[in-house]
């Protein structure tokens, strides 16, 4: 897949160095836009998103289980307070606040691979050739 974007590419910069626009010119890149790119993607964000959806998964495992620590907690404390004891209320209250150091909200627990900016990292250098890609097709177009 990828020696044939290749060879249309290079197919494509040879015929852009010709005087005017033809067909001949505008064909790799026109399969390069509506075929190879998309086809890129796929191959590239299909086994991302299986991770992701791993990585969702292991989050509301960690969530069910620092949610049953916080009731148990809590059952605790209020088993306490029913019996007036309040040292082991104390006790239970202090595990409580340690217990929401590990809130998965606090922590930002992650669900993708990349956060933005490296994504915006890893897309930037690529919007120059798509836009230049963009500009020839639009040209091409008969008005």
């Amino acid at each position: 897949m990828f020696r044939v974007i290749y060879h249309l590419s290079i197919w494509g910069i040879g015929g852009s160095n010709r005087e005017g626009i033809t067909i001949y010119n505008i064909l790799p890149d026109i399969f390069l836009f509506l075929f190879a790119l998309p086809l890129a993607a796929i191959a590239f964000f299909v086994p991302l998103w299986n991770i992701h959806r791993i990585m969702v998964a292991r989050k509301d495992a960690y969530y069910d289980n620092f949610a049953d620590r916080v009731a148990k907690l809590e059952e605790k404390i209020r088993f306490a307070l029913d019996k007036e004891t309040l040292d082991e209320a104390r006790v239970a209250r202090e595990e409580m606040d340690i217990a929401q150091v590990l809130d998965p909200d606090k922590i930002g627990y992650p669900t993708w691979l990349f956060d933005r900016r490296i994504l915006l990292a890893f897309l930037a250098p690529q919007i120059v050739p798509i836009a230049s890609l963009v500009v020839q097709l639009v040209q091409w177009i008969p008005r």
